[in-house]
């Protein structure tokens, strides 16, 4: 990022890092432990004022109700009670009215003294019978809550409630008054209302001690306002009316809701103003009940002191800058001048100007640096000088290089080509010995073949031979059974007409015996009948047989002449059986000799091509050579180029 700027500016900047880092962590840090003390402080003074209020709360609340058991002990109370018990309420009662006029001056002296608004008695039955504040006696108060708790005996506080009597908002002290005072039996209560203006300047009494933005207030539970604040709108009218939701409640609702009295907290939040505020939050008893008591005061008013050192730390940090940017440009433009020619002199040099020198007149550092730069640059001048002698002979050199490897390539090559030719023809040879092997393998297998299938062909001839001298003997014994069968037609053939002769003649006899030998009339003709058809039936077979007899003749003739032809064809095909063999055997011999040859062309090919790829190999090394000698020859002249664009002399 720095280094596209000027050394001049790098000075500067240099001297306000060394000069203003350390001042700036130290007045931040001083900064720091100011404002950290000033909050434990100003958290400390809240603490305090929180405990004094609370315990100042603590303590009203402890002395009315002392205040209320001196009063419900006095004569004037509770006898001016006792009187109502033997009858009913009546404000013209003689007896109460006698009894009344001393219990009401006792009454207000005690409201003037310790700053009650108001005391109400009631009967046994919750009628108000006396009252400082008109408009209450004779009112019908057994629907307060207070009221019914001290009836049932026990001294309690209501809740802060609008009290229409006084036309505000009100707590009532009540308490049951025995006959005796605080002991026999109940005769009614006395009841002590004060203002919650009581409560709002015991919690703001001494907040101004804390500074002009001091505030304090009580809230319940939920934020509700139980009294006014000392800031903003919430200064009247906001208790019992406003609800606030600031980190203060959310601080102080759990502990309110169970009681927790010795809760206490402080923190640094946004109040209901949305000004950013340091609090201290306690949890106070406020009568029966508990409350939050909040004490706040502005985070600027707390900080004004530390915001004040901030302030004086940034003016002189300010001075500090510019005294340091005025020291900087000075010692800068003195440091940096000398160093800048140094740097023009340089791009004079990286033009290739060695003629130029610097000419700094100092002791120090800066002019050792200009002396030691004219030294290098007059070694620089004579190393060029001695370049460029060098690669002009360089280049000479190459260039006799390169003609004598083009004629050591020359050769090669001539050499390569012979060899080429002549491991061209010896591959063509193994090429061919290697078809003629190949061939006479093939026709090896396929005379294998053959006489396989010769071998083949005998032992099915055999087993033809075999066939036909069965099936002869077999047609020789079917001829036999067929002239047997021949015989027997012939014998069943007399056997019919031996009986159509004894037939003819029943019939005859029967004919002459009348009219008795009808019915062996027609049964020598049913026998006649039977004996001709054994006569047809036997012609036919006969017939049948003589067929085939003489069928079975010429298959015994054609059996004859298959076995004939057989036994020759049986002859022939062990000839050649015989003859193939001889071939595979030729066969076999020719194929060796053929591998041998094959064998010694692909040994005699393998040393043609290894002596072509040497030539090659070293055709492509003086190949190398030369275009090394020539990209040598070509970097010299470069070289010589680039020098001469120097000035050196």
């Amino acid at each position: 990022m720095l280094r596209n700027v000027s050394l001049k500016f790098k000075f500067v900047l240099m001297f306000l890092l060394i000069g203003l880092i350390p001042a700036i962590s130290v007045a931040g840090l001083s900064y720091y432990n100011s404002r950290s003390n000033i909050e434990s402080e100003v958290f400390s003074s809240l603490e305090m004022f929180a405990d004094s209020n609370s315990s100042q709360v603590q303590d009203y609340f402890v002395q009315r109700e002392a205040d209320a058991r001196v009063f419900v002990s006095s004569t004037n109370v509770f006898e001016s009670l006792n009187v109502l018990r033997e009858g009913e309420w009546s404000e013209s009662d003689e007896d109460w009215l006698a009894h009344k006029s001393e219990l009401d001056r006792f009454t207000r002296l005690v409201v003037e003294e310790y700053g009650y608004s108001f005391i109400f008695l009631t009967n046994p039955q919750g009628i108000a019978v006396y009252s400082t504040e008109s408009g209450i006696e004779g009112a019908d108060l057994t629907g307060r809550d207070y009221l019914q708790r001290s009836l049932n005996g026990e001294l309690n506080w209501s809740d802060l409630f609008y009290s229409d009597v006084i036309e505000e908002n009100a707590m009532v002290l009540s308490l049951p008054v025995r006959e005796n005072g605080l002991s026999g039996e109940m005769v009614g209560t006395a009841n002590f209302a004060i203002r919650q203006g009581v409560l709002d300047g015991i919690i703001h009494r001494g907040i101004d001690d804390l500074g002009e933005t001091g505030n304090s207030y009580l809230i319940d539970a939920q934020g509700l306002m139980l009294s006014n604040a000392m800031q903003g709108d919430l200064s009247q009218d906001a208790a019992l009316v406003e609800t606030i939701d600031t980190e203060s409640v959310r601080m102080l609702s759990g502990p309110i809701s169970q009681g927790e009295v010795d809760y206490h907290e402080n923190g640094l939040y946004t109040d209901y103003l949305g000004n950013n505020v340091l609090g201290q939050v306690e949890v106070v008893r406020l009568g029966s009940d508990y409350a939050g008591l909040v004490i706040e005061i502005s985070e600027d008013e707390a900080f004004a002191s530390a915001n004040t050192m901030r302030r004086l730390m940034i003016t002189i940090i300010s001075v500090a800058i510019i005294l340091v940017v005025v020291a900087g440009v000075f010692i800068a433009t003195n440091t940096a001048k000398p160093i800048i020619a140094i740097a023009e002199v340089a791009q004079q040099v990286a033009g290739g100007d060695f003629t130029v020198s610097t000419d700094i007149k100092r002791n120090d550092e800066i002019g050792q640096l200009g002396n030691a730069f004219n030294t290098m640059n007059d070694n620089l001048r004579q190393l060029i000088r001695q370049a460029v002698q060098t690669a002009t002979g360089v280049n000479e050199g190459s260039e006799a290089l390169s003609q004598a490897v083009e004629s050591v390539s020359a050769s090669l090559e001539e050499v390569a080509a012979s060899t080429n030719q002549f491991s061209s023809n010896t591959q063509e040879m193994s090429a061919s010995s290697q078809e003629m092997a190949e061939l006479s393998n093939r026709v090896a297998t396929n005379a294998a073949d053959g006489s396989a299938a010769v071998d083949n062909a005998v032992q099915q001839m055999s087993a033809i031979n075999t066939m036909v001298e069965e099936l002869r003997t077999v047609i020789g014994a079917l001829d036999k059974r067929s002239q047997d069968i021949g015989n027997i037609v012939g014998l069943i053939t007399d056997v019919s007409e031996q009986t159509n002769l004894l037939a003819l003649n029943a019939a005859i006899e029967a004919a002459r015996a009348g009219e008795q030998g009808r019915g062996f009339a027609v049964v020598a003709e049913e026998v006649r009948k039977l004996a001709e058809q054994s006569r047809s039936a036997a012609e036919e077979i006969s017939k049948l047989v003589r067929e085939t007899q003489e069928e079975t003749s010429h298959a015994v003739n054609s059996m004859e002449k298959g076995v004939d032809t057989v036994r020759s064809g049986s002859e022939v095909v062990l000839a050649s059986g015989e003859t193939f063999k001889e071939i595979v055997n030729s066969v076999n011999s020719i194929v060796q000799k053929i591998e041998v040859v094959s064998g010694a062309a692909e040994e005699i090919s393998a040393g043609s091509e290894e002596i072509a790829a040497s030539t090659e190999e070293q055709t492509s090394v003086m190949e190398e050579i030369n275009a090394s000698a020539e990209e040598l020859r070509e970097n010299a002249d470069a070289l010589i180029k680039e020098l001469n664009r120097f000035k050196y002399s």
